[in-house]
């Protein structure tokens, strides 16, 4: 092995370290919330796609909610309220479709990185009156800091 080879290997070993020692310290800290988050898609079309291979349509509320508090949500139902979904008729991402008067579980996740990104989203699970979902209504928020 020649002195080239071995400083370049050097130097990929101290990134390696300093990356993991920052990701480390930043979750010790706190400045890193609701690491699971980072999952989702920041898509709207995709999140749907995600949480309903979760939770099916027919799935009972009280067994959605409790898969989406699993998958780090913070949950709380709607009798006979109102929400705006962004994905439009056509499935496309687009202006906000208003669905007034339903029962539905709200559920919030958010991601937070001081200075860097807050991306929250919102999911309506819509139930029927049998207290089964019969669909999902996404909003997904984004501020990037400069």
């Amino acid at each position: 092995m020649n002195a080239a080879s071995e400083t370049h290997g050097s130097k990929v070993l101290v990134q390696h370290l300093i990356g993991a020692l920052m990701a480390v310290a930043l979750t010790l800290c706190g400045c890193v919330h609701n690491v699971a988050a980072m999952r989702l898609s920041a898509n709207p079309l995709k999140v749907k796609e995600q949480i309903r291979r979760q939770v099916p349509f027919g799935t009972p509320l009280n067994v959605a909610e409790e898969k989406m508090r699993h998958l780090g949500f913070d949950c709380e139902f709607r009798r006979r309220g109102e929400f705006g979904d962004q994905i439009t008729a056509s499935g496309e991402r687009g202006e906000y479709r208003r669905y007034k008067d339903i029962d539905y579980l709200v559920c919030v996740q958010q991601l937070v990185i001081p200075c860097i990104l807050h991306r929250m989203w919102v999911i309506g699970l819509v139930c029927d009156e049998n207290q089964r979902v019969t669909n999902i209504l996404v909003q997904v928020w984004n501020h990037n800091y400069p």
